[in-house]
């Protein structure tokens, strides 16, 4: 839960300011198994990468009711915007769901931007992603980092400009 618990400050931050706060991530690796397409073609062995529980866990650390919905594009959302209150929180499905995320295909970045005003990335984890949530969401709505990411690159450029000898960099990571 370290990611979901690293992100609360800059979430906390837009539910005083009575922002709509619609979250939208990635997890995990799925067989991307809907297409702008085809949506409704939802393959069930990704039912375990499904955002659904991370909902109910982020609306424990906020003691506050979460509302998710299973898809990430299309009506449903819209609906489940329209009906939000500021402050409240949506969680949106899996966007790896989507083929067309991973393409970083412009016409999906347009439909995950139809419903918004702006867009906050606090994922430092996927910047370095050419996916359709990380870069091209950014040619459809003004960006800016959120709290957690920016404080990470004010952390790398401290450590890259001004290092403190001696100095011990240690990288961990898959990638």
């Amino acid at each position: 839960d370290f990611r979901i618990k690293a992100v609360l400050a800059t979430i906390e931050f837009l539910r005083k300011q009575r922002a709509k706060i619609i979250l939208i991530s990635h997890l995990g690796e799925p067989t991307p198994s809907r297409s702008l397409l085809s949506p409704k073609n939802i393959n069930t062995e990704n039912q375990e990468l499904s955002l659904k529980p991370v909902a109910k866990y982020l609306g424990k650390l906020l003691k506050k009711r979460i509302k998710f919905v299973p898809d990430c594009i299309g009506d449903k959302v819209k609906k489940e915007i329209s009906k939000m209150k500021p402050g409240e929180i949506l969680v949106l499905e899996n966007v790896r769901f989507y083929k067309e995320e991973e393409e970083n295909s412009e016409e999906f970045a347009k439909k995950l931007s139809e419903n918004a005003d702006y867009f906050i990335n606090d994922a430092f984890a996927v910047c370095h992603r050419n996916h359709a949530s990380v870069v091209a969401i950014t040619k459809y709505l003004p960006s800016s980092a959120g709290f957690l990411l920016a404080r990470e690159v004010e952390i790398l450029n401290k450590a890259y400009s001004h290092p403190q000898e001696p100095l011990c960099i240690v990288m961990g990571g898959s990638k």
